[in-house]
């Protein structure tokens, strides 16, 4: 058993999950992190067919942080100990899930060309192009 700290109004508790439903919370979770649109999971697939995009998030940018994309054939080979993927086609760096959590990943078409937006709840301000932000 694992256990999991729950909070409520009153006090944490410490509750004892048994080793049947633990898969099946860590999906809930990592679905629970970032959702990704079907335009997006479309156009995810289409740039890596045969792995995953990856997600991470470090400083810089103008408004402080931004998103890094990548791709990986195998991400369980990589040094990163990235999420359960997402959609079968997103892995998270699991340092950037707290600036994530919440994220809808879409892919926008526009006259001026295209592109991945993140619709990110835990940003508190974004720069115009939308590939920076600040948390």
């Amino acid at each position: 058993m694992v256990g999991f700290m729950v909070w409520s109004f009153a006090k944490a508790k410490r509750v004892l999950i048994p080793n049947f439903y633990q898969s099946v919370i860590a999906e809930k979770l990592v679905n629970m992190l970032v959702s990704v649109t079907e335009s997006a999971k479309t156009y995810l697939k289409s740039v890596c067919p045969e792995g995953h995009v990856t997600l991470s998030v470090k400083g810089g940018g103008c408004s402080g942080m931004q998103y890094v994309w990548g791709l990986s054939k195998d991400f369980k080979d990589d040094s990163v100990n990235w999420s359960d993927p997402i959609e079968d086609i997103l892995v998270v760096d699991p340092l950037a899930e707290m600036f994530l959590l919440g994220s809808t990943i879409d892919y926008v078409q526009e006259l001026g060309g295209s592109f991945l937006k993140v619709k990110n709840p835990m940003a508190t301000a974004q720069c115009g192009c939308g590939e920076s932000f600040s948390a």
